[in-house]
């Protein structure tokens, strides 16, 4: 059910910016016996204009009141968040942080969804900014938001992001594969991208509040790279040596404890004739006991707080390749020696 379109092209002269206004009253999609889903009240509005640096400038937002999808069978995932890990940082890590699982047959409401964009330049620089939210996320019985971020990128060589936008360009038309798309996109950030990291670049997350039924995920923090060359660019020791980063977050204790229960079921199988869930069950009490120990113990060493709702809370700051934890330098315990008989 296509509830029809209407969008509006304007030029100045010249054609150096142009604006667009689309919008759709909605969309209502029935899958036959697997599930449907519908949007209504799409409104997005775009501002376009030249550059000095040969790069487009302007803002963008999108709104929409309302996006449902309703499933009757479930949804298996497997996300390679260690894929990602290594692309943009290039260090191994192993799959066990790869979450995995099935979404049961469910049905999700989304209220005011709105996304905005904001691109500027200051002579060879790009200033960018973005933002996303939304009212509420109903899943099930559980209830969302509202959900607020807001992140910036300043002091963006100009140059460079367009050596690497062309480049990026080139590389989704050679048809490689997944391993060699990798490694060509982490060399174009090393060569055409290189001067995105040593122009000291600052990168912001300005908000991010995330009202869960766990309670509030608060986050805020900033990034920045002082005076990486081309060399550091090769060598994870020496770029943690010229990065500055702060952030201060806070996140409810359930939360935490529900993460690592999840991540639990991914490493561990059991073997039903050994208990089946009721062993699960046990292997589930027994990682929220792990969790609120460490949490304890971190809170009696000084490395976070936690207040009388269950929130936890502490600053994390990078300096001079120095890690501290709620303004206490981090020092890892050592790992116990053992002798061998």
């Amino acid at each position: 059910a296509w509830q029809g379109l209407q969008s509006q092209m304007d030029y100045s002269a010249g054609f150096s910016s142009y604006d667009t206004h689309t919008t759709n009253p909605g969309l209502r999609m029935i899958l036959a016996d697997k599930g449907e889903a519908a949007y209504t009240g799409l409104d997005i509005r775009t501002h376009t204009q030249d550059g000095n640096n040969q790069i487009a400038l302007g803002n963008s937002r999108l709104q929409l009141k309302q996006l449902s999808l309703q499933w009757h069978e479930g949804v298996s995932y497997d996300l390679k968040l260690n894929e990602l890990v290594n692309l943009l940082t290039d260090l191994q890590i192993g799959a066990f942080i790869n979450p995995n699982g099935s979404v049961p047959p469910s049905k999700i409401v989304l209220d005011d969804l709105s996304f905005a964009t904001d691109m500027s330049e200051d002579g060879q620089w790009i200033n960018s900014q973005g933002q996303f939210g939304f009212a509420k996320l109903h899943y099930g019985n559980d209830v969302y938001g509202p959900l607020e971020i807001k992140a910036s990128a300043e002091h963006l060589d100009a140059a460079s992001l367009l050596a690497l936008k062309h480049k990026l360009t080139e590389l989704a038309s050679q048809n490689l594969d997944e391993a060699a798309l990798q490694d060509a996109i982490v060399q174009a950030a090393r060569t055409e991208g290189l001067g995105l990291f040593t122009q000291n670049p600052l990168i912001k997350l300005e908000t991010f509040r995330f009202q869960m039924p766990e309670g509030l995920v608060d986050v805020h923090g900033q990034v920045r790279f002082n005076g990486l060359t081309a060399d550091d660019m090769q060598h994870a020791n020496s770029m943690l040596r010229k990065t500055e980063a702060t952030m201060d977050l806070s996140v409810p204790q359930k939360l935490l404890e529900e993460l690592a229960v999840r991540q639990a079921r991914n490493i561990f199988t059991v073997d039903e004739s050994a208990g089946g869930e009721e062993a699960l069950v046990d292997i589930n009490n027994t990682i929220r006991l792990m969790v609120s120990s460490t949490i304890k113990t971190m809170q009696q060493d000084g490395y976070l707080n936690v207040d009388n709702n269950g929130a936890v809370s502490t600053q994390i700051n990078i300096h001079q390749n120095q890690l501290t934890l709620n303004g206490k330098k981090f020092a890892a315990e050592p790992e116990p020696e053992w002798e061998s008989e």
